[in-house]
């Protein structure tokens, strides 16, 4: 493309159009892909059964169930129970019962020395130097407050706030110092404050057996249904179906990095991601704001939350000795993949290819000075001549006489740009986002003739439609 064109692109695409998204906006997700990837793990790596929720702005892409699994089945969910507990430590926090920088002497006498300082922040963003575990917390025949005492008495492994080690042990006391200042124990606790506000019917602490001593920071079973309702609220900054669970600020602070510079010195993470209030921070934003949240289990539940993607699920497995790490990323970047960023939407349906099904994407959110954006996809004829359309407008229904659909008005068509694909039938075009004011939404579909090496059903295949939104 010409810098002329580019930059006359650019222009167009700050034209405010009046129409808004066509009634018929609402789905070209394709799940086929994860779906498979969701079957094959059972039987494979998933006891059972495995089950998958997608929810892309607000609106369910895929509830998937596999195996024995369906959407009340409860298992144990391992460390996807901390974001649980996070939550129910932001509520006492928000109610003014508790203070992140409240230490650990405020509370009980049986900590000495460095130990007493420990701040709740620590114990529940892994910093607070004591060790990762203890059979203690896996006891249960003894109490909370039992298995609390006896880690008092346990070495700091670290000064506190100066590692970051991921564990379970300070969780358990943090989780007693809840109880203490209630005087309620952490399984109604939680009911009280997150669980039966969001109707979380069949999530507990006896994820292990009948005990008092609640393992915060693994010891939850939960079920699809429920987790999703967790997740749905997170992602609504804390408003679940008109009804607030949590403050904005809450969560806010829940999802920022509550590590504060500590050195990691054990992490199953690949990488050098930081950690919030129960919750990993897996993608961020150059400003230290978190675009992708999760708090993944060792049995294989997988909850995140996207807020770059305005998007949430849960994967929901219990393995049989251990989940496959490689596995389950394939799968959740598959599950990527079909959620939009911010201010794409996709609608319609596109037509087959030899490369199967044309995909149309940004690359990042339609946000205002997003100075490195571009229009993507997969799935076009290779080595083919295409065209991107833009329109001002939608048709109401597809027009199908040109032996593909065209979603878009002809008669508001704003720009046409050739495009070429690539061997894999990937193409891209840039469009900086820059010097534009918000507006939109413009509607965007890709065309594309077959190649004489094509054996696909039609001469020509069209991506779905796209309206982006800048923001």
């Amino acid at each position: 493309m010409t810098r002329n064109l580019q930059t006359a692109l650019i222009a167009l695409l700050g034209f405010v159009p009046s129409p808004d998204i066509a009634a018929q906006a609402s789905d070209c997700h394709d799940v086929a892909a994860f779906d498979l990837r969701l079957q094959t793990m059972v039987g494979t790596v998933a006891r059972n059964g495995a089950s998958l929720l997608l929810v892309h702005e607000n609106a369910e892409v895929a509830r998937l169930h596999r195996g024995s699994y369906n959407a009340s089945t409860v298992i144990p969910i391992a460390s996807a129970t901390k974001w649980l507990s996070g939550a129910v430590i932001m509520k006492l926090v928000e109610q003014g019962t508790l203070s992140l920088d409240d230490p650990i002497r405020k509370f009980r006498s049986d900590f000495t020395g460095a130990a007493a300082d420990i701040t709740i922040r620590q114990l529940f963003s892994h910093t607070s130097g004591m060790a990762d575990n203890d059979p203690v917390i896996n006891d249960l025949s003894v109490t909370l407050e039992q298995a609390v005492a006896h880690i008092a008495k346990l070495p700091l492994n670290n000064p506190p706030g100066t590692a970051f080690a991921y564990g379970n042990l300070s969780m358990h006391v943090g989780g007693r110092i809840a109880e203490q200042v209630t005087g309620t124990g952490f399984e109604q606790l939680f009911r009280n404050l997150i669980g039966n506000p969001l109707g979380m019917t069949s999530t507990d602490y006896q994820g292990f057996g009948t005990t008092t001593n609640y393992m915060i920071a693994g010891g939850a079973r939960s079920s699809l249904e429920d987790f999703g309702r967790f997740l749905e609220m997170i992602a609504n900054d804390g408003v679940f179906r008109g009804r607030r669970i949590l403050s904005k600020a809450a969560v806010d602070v829940m999802l920022a990095d509550q590590t504060r510079g500590a050195q990691i010195v054990r992490t199953f993470q690949p990488d050098g991601r930081r950690y919030g209030i129960g919750v990993w921070r897996d993608r961020v934003a150059q400003n230290g704001e978190a675009l992708e949240v999760s708090s993944p289990g060792g049995f294989g539940t997988w909850p995140f939350v996207d807020r770059e993607r305005n998007s949430y699920g849960v994967l929901l497995i219990q393995s049989f000795l251990g989940i496959s790490r490689a596995q389950t990323d394939a799968l959740m970047d598959e599950v990527r993949s079909q959620v939009r960023f911010a201010g794409l939407r996709c609608y319609g349906n596109s037509t087959r290819s030899c490369k199967g099904s044309v995909r149309l994407e940004g690359n990042g959110p339609a946000r205002i000075g997003n100075a490195g954006f571009a229009l993507r996809g997969l799935g076009a004829p290779a080595n083919s001549i295409g065209s991107l359309f833009f329109s001002g407008s939608s048709l109401p229904t597809p027009n199908p006489g040109f032996g593909f659909d065209l979603w878009l008005d002809p008669s508001q068509l704003l720009a046409t740009v050739s495009l070429v694909s690539a061997p894999d039938g990937s193409f891209s075009l840039a469009v900086p986002l820059t010097g534009l004011t918000p507006g939109g939404p413009i509607y965007a579909q890709t065309l594309w003739l077959a190649t004489p090496t094509c054996t696909g059903p039609t001469p020509a295949a069209a991506s779905h439609p796209l309206a982006i939104t800048l923001r």
